[in-house]
């Protein structure tokens, strides 16, 4: 990505791009304040659903030695580490 980042600069095209870091962002929100935030800062419909669904929409799993659980979706609050 970085080669076409800097390709595009060197060509005098914009290029904007947004890192985002969930680590330890969320831990003491719920995902409905966050959602109302994200609209309160005017961030587009379909980012807003991406991070959304990101929230929302995990899974979890347990491994112990060698033995992994199965997956099982947790939408009862934000992921962590």
């Amino acid at each position: 990505m970085l080669r076409l980042w800097y390709s595009a600069v060197d060509k005098g095209v914009l290029v904007r791009i947004a890192i985002v870091s969930f680590a330890k962002a969320f831990n003491h929100a719920t995902t409905n304040i966050v959602n109302v935030k994200l609209v309160a800062l005017g961030l587009p419909d379909i980012i807003n659903h991406w991070i959304d669904s990101f929230l929302c929409h995990w899974c979890s799993c347990v491994k112990v030695g060698i033995v992994l659980s199965d997956r099982v979706e947790v939408g009862a609050c934000m992921p962590r580490g």
